[in-house]
């Protein structure tokens, strides 16, 4: 056999180029043109830097204390509802003429006596709508209608409201009631003297400080299951001064003697 022709080389030659096929990519591999992965990459790095904004904004909010809303949340500037004036009912004694047992029925009086002042004393002296508008004319309905308008005519001696004192706030310091009171031979109350020591510190709307005290004895009967005052021989209201002189609005009144 003849070995086979060379390709002829020099002019003349076929300088046709040879066809190859074209490169493969490695087997696990897919060729991917170089604009996809230059947005892969900022994704990937807008994606980081907002995670770690995150981060940041949770660590910080988590350092202070404000809870969700109460740095927006209105504060309240109602005040608290006044709890209204009580007295405290001290030694009750009773003058008994009949042979039965009235223990029951002095506690009875004795709370009953004691809500009624209760009430009057917390209308005329701790209520502030007293210092600008004066007692209610209902509160005087505690004592008897026999005594009633003299009663009214004496309110400086049961009430610092009509002294001309302009009191801005008032506060109780110290508040005893002591009775005495009579039963019949049937065990009946017919009568209660009452001795009332009331003691408290005001300021003036001016900010000066004044010390408030009432000392009263009042004779209470009973009328339509109710207790009323039917005299007073002796009440008193002073205002002073907080050094203990006498300030403006002091008030003394004559005594009232009990009705018959």
């Amino acid at each position: 056999m003849c070995p086979a022709a060379a390709p002829p080389e020099g002019p003349g030659a076929d300088t046709q180029p040879s066809t190859r096929a074209p490169a493969q990519p490695e087997p696990g591999f897919a060729a991917r043109p170089r604009g996809r992965r230059r947005s892969s990459l900022a994704l990937v790095i807008v994606l980081g830097i907002a995670a770690i904004g995150a981060g940041a904004f949770f660590f910080l909010r988590s350092g202070t204390t404000a809870t969700p809303g109460s740095l927006h949340r209105p504060t309240s500037t109602k005040p608290p509802p006044r709890l209204a004036f009580a007295f405290k009912v001290g030694r009750v004694r009773a003058v008994n003429l009949s042979r039965r047992s009235v223990k029951k029925q002095s506690a009875e009086a004795a709370a009953a006596i004691g809500q009624r002042l209760s009430v009057f004393y917390d209308r005329a002296f701790t209520d502030p709508a007293s210092w600008k508008n004066g007692v209610p004319v209902d509160a005087w309905n505690v004592f008897a209608a026999s005594v009633r308008d003299r009663a009214k005519r004496d309110a400086s001696s049961f009430t610092p409201a009509t002294t001309g004192v302009n009191l801005a706030s008032f506060e109780v310091t110290k508040s005893v009631l002591r009775m005495t009171v009579s039963f019949d031979t049937s065990a009946h109350p017919q009568a209660a003297f009452v001795t009332v020591l009331f003691r408290g510190t005001g300021q003036l709307v001016g900010g000066e400080m004044v010390q408030v005290e009432n000392a009263a004895t009042f004779l209470f009967r009973p009328a339509s299951e109710r207790w009323f005052i039917a005299g007073y021989p002796h009440a008193k209201t002073t205002v002073e001064a907080g050094n203990g002189s006498a300030g403006a609005g002091a008030s003394a009144s004559p005594s009232a003697g009990s009705s018959p």
